[in-house]
């Protein structure tokens, strides 16, 4: 939320200034800050950022504060040419993917003005070639600043239900088990924390670094292009969030708190929780020492993906199936 406020503000310079080249790079910096701390929360989608559909007081906060891998680059340039983002109903009219902050890395970091649309889509068949590339660069600019207000509002939403002592869900989470709880069992909000961290093994292994690498369905040639920031080219910095989170959840963050490694310590399975902790960590190191962005690093640095990638598919493998076993949680 802090970090929202702060990129709302850059966005409210550049907005007034779209030709100001060191507002821009303000508003930038400003997005890769707030994107840097959401990527730590993607991991965390347990009560308001969940699912409404799977997770106990799920309000899909999560989809409309980022919709990767729901994006729509082509889908933000015919909102940018429509200029009706600042009206009343536009965040409930319109699809995730034409706002948040995936829609906003592309309206800061897009390298030209061309849009990402087909060319025999109508926005090609004229319109968008009448703008002059002043009005692109100033309708993107605009429309960056009112998805800002509205991360804002999103935000807030967020941090004001995680409130210690008196957030709503906070209140349910920890006192899972009761009555002032949604949560029938301790168990159960286990159960979704594990789910959230399931994120690793589903997006951070398999999506985010195994697409890109080629450990997936993409053409060779094509792998470079699912990475997951494109635009702002901030891949690699995006897994080491996620995975430091992992590692703060799973441990407890400080060396007498509480993490899942106590509890499978409880079961006498102090070996799995080291063959998580150990390959999760080499993944950070094999990702932290590379000097390059995740797209040339598959031309440069290649060997280092693959070991990182190996690394984590290992942590991951004894994270879905011993992990549970033992602690009798659900698979999601």
């Amino acid at each position: 939320a802090e970090n929202a406020t702060t990129l709302h503000q850059a966005t409210t310079s550049f907005a007034q200034s779209p030709t100001d080249e060191a507002l821009h790079q303000s508003a930038r910096q400003a997005w890769r800050d707030t994107m840097n701390v959401w990527q730590r929360l993607e991991m965390l989608q347990v009560g308001p950022a969940g699912s409404s559909v799977s997770v106990t007081e799920g309000k899909n906060l999560r989809d409309e504060v980022y919709s990767w891998p729901s994006t729509n680059p082509c889908r933000v340039d015919q909102e940018t040419l429509k200029a009706e983002h600042a009206q009343d109903d536009f965040f409930t009219t319109r699809l995730g993917n034409a706002y948040g902050l995936d829609a906003m890395e592309y309206l800061l970091f897009a390298p030209d003005v061309q849009n990402q649309c087909a060319s025999l889509a109508t926005i090609n068949q004229g319109p968008w070639q009448a703008l002059p590339a002043t009005e692109v660069n100033a309708g993107r600019a605009a429309y960056a600043h009112d998805l800002a207000t509205e991360l804002v509002r999103l935000s807030q939403e967020l941090a004001s239900s995680w409130a210690p002592d008196t957030g709503a869900f906070f209140t349910t989470f920890v006192n899972a088990g009761t009555s002032d709880s949604s949560f029938e069992r301790v168990h159960h909000a286990t159960n979704e924390l594990y789910h959230a961290l399931f994120y690793a093994e589903l997006k951070v292994k398999d999506a985010k670094l195994g697409l890109p690498t080629g450990h997936g369905d993409c053409d060779a040639s094509a792998c470079s292009e699912q990475r997951e920031s494109r635009w702002a080219n901030a891949s690699t910095e995006h897994i080491i969030a996620n995975l430091e989170t992992f590692e703060k959840v799973f441990t407890g963050g400080e060396a007498e708190a509480p993490g899942f490694d106590d509890l499978l310590a409880d079961q006498g399975a102090e070996d799995i929780a080291t063959a998580i902790q150990e390959g999760v960590t080499r993944t950070l190191e094999e990702l932290r020492s590379l000097e390059v962005p995740l797209h040339e690093a598959l031309n440069s640095n290649l060997e280092t993906l693959e070991n990182a990638y190996s690394a984590l598919q290992g942590a991951m493998s004894r994270f879905k199936t011993d992990f549970a076993d033992v602690l009798q949680l659900e698979v999601p």
